[in-house]
């Protein structure tokens, strides 16, 4: 990607290389198969990292990239239907009170650090801050709180599919993110965990474009 004539995958492996040399000369032989994933992961990162290519396009490809060949149940169910809230009649005084409310909910969770969870990722790898974890656990902790309080909102009919896809989205990141804080405890279920949150996060800013084409149709948003 810097243009220099030679692939990506040959610098990392160049990195690894001379990391690997650089070791001390007692390297444990009777590594568990998480620990050699562990020792080859965070190798891959300081390598990606020395050559100046670790970003979080990177590390969520790498994350992906590991997670479709781990051989693992991947999928988080969801576990809301409309079934669980309840609904009104879909008019626009029933939009306009919803949107109100909706946005109550969110201001509740503004300082939770919700929506920070990317860079505090970012860190946790870039620069081995364990100290990161306790605070991605609490993330994870305002998400499952924030799909109880949306589960707990009167919902117009009309939009009702779109706020339980929203809500059980947040828990999916909940969980997703929970995975994500055994990184330095189990590697893999680690990035299985990062790479769930990508694809959680992806539907969660399609479920906001949804509710905003409903408030636009309802004359509340512009």
């Amino acid at each position: 990607t810097d243009g220099d004539g030679i692939t990506d995958k040959e610098v990392i492996d160049q990195k690894k290389a001379a990391i690997n040399s650089t070791t001390s000369v007692n390297v444990e032989t009777d590594l568990t198969e998480t620990e050699a994933f562990s020792r080859e992961l965070f190798a891959s990162i300081a390598a990606l990292k020395e050559s100046g290519n670790l970003n979080d396009q990177s590390i969520q490809d790498l994350a992906k990239t590991i997670s479709e060949n781990a051989g693992d149940d991947q999928e988080i169910a969801n576990i809301f239907s409309i079934n669980d809230i309840t609904t009104v009649t879909d008019s626009a005084p029933h939009a306009r009170t919803y949107h109100s409310a909706l946005l109550a909910v969110f201001a509740r969770y503004d300082t939770t650090g919700i929506g920070t969870e990317f860079a505090v990722i970012d860190q946790i790898l870039s620069e081995s801050d364990e100290k990161k974890i306790d605070e991605l656990h609490q993330i994870a902790q305002s998400y499952l709180a924030l799909s109880g309080s949306l589960m707990d909102m009167t919902v117009p009919a009309g939009v009702a599919s779109v706020h339980i896809s929203l809500a059980n989205t947040a828990r999916i990141i909940s969980v997703a993110l929970e995975n994500a804080t055994l990184i330095y405890d189990n590697a893999l279920r680690g990035l299985i965990g990062i790479s769930q949150h990508q694809a959680a996060s992806d539907t969660f800013d399609a479920n906001f474009a949804l509710l905003g084409d409903y408030f636009v149709k309802n004359g509340i948003v512009k």
